[in-house]
């Protein structure tokens, strides 16, 4: 059952009288947003509204996002188990361009895994090659052509984006999230932090500090906000 915080009261407390006293032969799993932690423990704290009675009843897993360590130290232990192992750079170009989808992680990883066949290290090259809409152009070369003010140029690279096939919905979250980096960036830079120490705090891979710093100098915090 799913989003089940869309339940009414009513329906809620069926399922809650439904999980006290459930069949032996069946597994129900309910899963629902916004509804707060819980543990494996049958008794757990109960979350606010409808769902508490629920809550009580069953047993409860989070299921959190994770995070883009998380999620890398889970691409290196999935290729570690079949003895591969990937260059910082190319697991950085993965996860930036895939992002939070662990589905869609774990399908990239086995394609990689095919495609490199007896070698031992995945490189940036073979990420590029296996996720089309990475071979045409990379996301920095979109977000370069933005920063400078080339717009004949960003159309041109998300025409053949699309053509490669990435989506639209998948590029607006990665130009947001290049140009947070960036001001970020430009605003340690301004304390007086050096490159490699703003690259780092901002968690850009280290030989594109200098590019990334590069493109902070042609920005002026009024172009951030607009």
């Amino acid at each position: 059952l799913r989003h089940a915080e869309r339940l009414t009261e009513k329906d809620a407390q069926r399922l809650a009288a439904y999980a006290e006293n459930p069949p032996g032969a069946a597994v129900l799993i309910v899963t629902a947003r916004g509804v707060g932690s819980g543990t494996l423990r049958p008794k757990t704290p109960a979350p606010p509204g409808r769902l508490k009675g629920l809550a009580l009843a069953a047993a409860t897993l989070p299921c959190s996002t994770p995070r883009e360590g998380e999620i890398k130290n889970l691409i290196r232990k999935r290729l570690s188990a079949d003895g591969k192992e990937i260059d910082p750079e190319a697991l950085a170009v993965m996860v930036d361009f895939i992002g939070q989808d662990m589905t869609a992680v774990m399908k990239e990883i086995e394609k990689l895994l095919l495609f490199l066949g007896d070698r031992r290290r995945i490189e940036t090259s073979d990420v590029e090659e296996m996720i089309p809409h990475l071979k045409a152009h990379s996301i920095f070369e979109l977000t370069d052509a933005l920063s400078g003010g080339d717009a004949g140029g960003a159309v041109s690279i998300i025409r053949d984006m699309m053509v490669s096939g990435a989506q639209p919905v998948q590029m607006l979250p990665m130009i947001r999230w290049h140009f947070m980096r960036l001001w970020r960036m430009k605003v340690l830079l301004e304390q007086g932090k050096s490159i490699s120490e703003a690259a780092q705090a901002v968690k850009i891979v280290g030989f594109r500090a200098k590019e990334y710093a590069a493109q902070v100098k042609r920005i002026p915090h009024a172009a951030f906000h607009n």
